[in-house]
């Protein structure tokens, strides 16, 4: 198995700080036990960061004894491929059979933990004089030290976590209880539609931060009823943000051979809003890498508010998105897709650049570039003219009739438009050309 090299380095963006690399190390933890563990798992981050507990761990549907974890991450390793990893500088560190530490080797180029991690219990950490607590084992799969035991992957760290907490509690109950009760019954619980927007949200955060060198601060709403997954916003900067809305999907759709993106979803009324700043991404979370694959979609959210297919269920709109995962695919999504390594960078030119009715400006750009793409640009109009106005056609990659001819020449009425022709500046529309 072709394993990425450990000791790779970043050569297109600058390094994130500590914090912001310690954050990212933290969110790709928690989406790697949540889609490990097949949704087994419910991961609570502690308001006050005050006792070194990054995470409190439960298995869902208990409550028994929860597993607390602290992530060490380091961007680079010592000789000889060693993680060092400092755990405590007080003087008393917590020793409990239910306090862990997760250290591993964070690549900044490939934004993700590198294989092996290791999942060490606190016990194993029992200090040796005075100071602070550091260690140093190796990561190099040929060594033999005492931390091999320890070791894990990112593809088993899931379940390990379940594997850990099933002792907590049996310990906790009892073995004959639990079997009585049926706390001591392996956690099984699929990997909900939740569980998966959740993997989602966490893998775009630790994308935007650590994929624009630590440019991009982004967090998560405590109450999530307003579509804002994530909140995206420059390092220093208080007056504009980017909400991204993240939809993601852990199955791709096969048309022959295509295969194709594909998920539907609710969109409450109120929730219906077009602004350059809120954005949809769409992506295909790869189940087996614990990772989002291939391409993911940015789409200014007025473009998916007015050409995603929509349909009504119980007086609520319900969208539907569909795009082609294929190289050499030429759809309307195509011109926003990009490699998830690449997102962080993409943000980043977007806010740099992002004037008031920049996500129109900048998504027709786009539009325009693709081959049998046309605009309609609609001329502005006043309430005293006709009811009918003209617009005219311009196309890339397709031979069109010249301006002014009947063919060439689309005609709307006023409830095509939605009432009355307004005064203002054009705006265009995409459509492909016949």
């Amino acid at each position: 198995m072709n394993r990425p090299s450990v000791g790779s380095h970043l050569d297109s963006v600058d390094e994130p700080d500590s914090l912001q690399i310690g954050k990212a190390a933290e969110l790709r933890f928690a989406s790697l036990a949540i889609a490990g563990s097949g949704g087994a798992l419910e991961l609570v981050p502690p308001l006050a960061d005050d006792e070194r507990r990054d995470f409190e761990i439960h298995l869902k549907h208990r409550f028994g004894v929860p597993l607390s974890i602290q992530v060490k991450a380091a961007t680079s390793l010592e000789f000889g491929q060693h993680l060092h990893l400092r755990l405590s500088r007080a003087r008393k560190m917590p020793v409990d059979r239910a306090y862990w530490f997760l250290g591993g080797y964070f690549d900044l180029r490939l934004m993700d933990f590198v294989d092996p991690l290791l999942l060490i219990p606190s016990e194993a950490f029992r200090r040796r004089g005075k100071g602070s607590l550091q260690r140093m084992p190796s990561l190099s799969w040929r060594s033999r030290d005492r931390w091999v035991r320890y070791r894990v992957t990112r593809a088993e760290l899931g379940r390990r976590l379940v594997q850990i907490l099933e002792r907590l509690d049996a310990r906790r109950s009892g073995a004959a209880a639990g079997r009585g009760t049926g706390r001591g019954r392996r956690a099984r619980s699929g990997l909900t539609q939740t569980a998966e927007g959740m993997a989602g949200q966490l893998l775009v955060a630790v994308l935007a931060m650590v994929g624009s060198g630590g440019v991009l601060k982004a967090g998560v709403p405590i109450v999530d009823d307003e579509g804002r997954d994530v909140e995206i916003h420059l390092g220093g900067r208080f007056k504009a943000d980017f909400a991204v809305q993240v939809k993601v999907s852990a199955r791709l759709l096969r048309r022959g051979r295509l295969r194709l993106l594909r998920m539907t979803f609710e969109l409450p009324l109120a929730n219906h809003v077009d602004d350059p700043h809120y954005w949809y991404l769409f992506a295909y979370l790869d189940l087996r890498g614990q990772r989002l694959s291939e391409w993911v979609f940015l789409v200014p959210a007025s473009l998916v508010h007015a050409h995603c297919r929509r349909t009504i269920r119980a007086g609520q709109p319900v969208f539907s998105f569909q795009a082609s995962m294929e190289e050499d695919a030429a759809d309307q999504w195509t011109p926003y897709r990009l490699r998830p390594e690449d997102l962080g960078r993409r943000l980043v030119e977007l806010m740099r650049k992002a004037p008031r009715g920049f996500a129109e400006s900048e998504a027709f750009e786009a539009v325009r570039k693709q081959p049998g793409v046309c605009l309609l640009g609609m001329p502005a109009t006043s309430a005293g003219t006709a009811d009918r106005a003209t617009a005219t056609i311009s196309c890339s990659g397709s031979t069109a009739p010249p301006i002014g001819s009947p063919a060439s020449t689309i005609r709307t009425t006023s409830a095509d438009r939605g009432g009355k022709p307004r005064p203002g500046r054009p705006r265009a529309h995409p459509m492909i050309c016949p």
